[in-house]
């Protein structure tokens, strides 16, 4: 098991980061990190997992989009509607605002829950395809204006 020691935390920015003698570790060696490390990033939501090789990147992301997948169907589909609602309000009152610190942190709870919300619904690739959809729809509107 690697040790919470062999995790560095910058003083100047707070990034969390890997020692180098870590570079070539297995998923499995690397999931024992994320699991370590949990407890410096919890701390500060603005801290990073700097991790070197792509792939384990997505190992780091499978396992947030379970923690939200378990979140998700521990409150269910009706409860987590409404708190997508209440979210949402609360990015609308941070871009008023302008506090970009805030702004952050409510896009961070709208796309955490967005993520749940579809999730429960079963509608993941309907969800993609309406996105590309209107992001196709838009850029022909920024072509008519050209």
């Amino acid at each position: 098991m690697i040790e919470k020691s062999e995790i560095k935390t910058s003083e100047t920015n707070g990034d969390i980061t890997i020692s180098q003698k870590m570079k070539g570790l297995t998923k499995e060696q690397l999931a024992d990190v994320v699991k370590n490390a949990h407890w410096c990033a919890k701390t500060d939501p603005y801290q990073e997992l700097i991790i070197n090789k792509k792939e384990n990147m997505a190992l780091l992301i499978e396992e947030e989009q379970k923690d939200i997948y378990k979140i998700a169907d521990h409150y269910g589909e009706g409860i987590q509607q409404l708190k997508l609602i209440e979210e949402c309000g609360e990015l609308i009152v941070a871009v008023a605002k302008g506090e970009d610190k805030n702004i952050i942190e409510e896009l961070a709870d709208v796309s955490i829950m967005l993520e749940q919300v579809v999730y429960l619904m079963d509608c993941k690739k309907k969800f993609k395809m309406a996105k590309a959809m209107k992001i196709n729809r838009q850029l022909g509107r920024m072509e008519g204006e050209e």
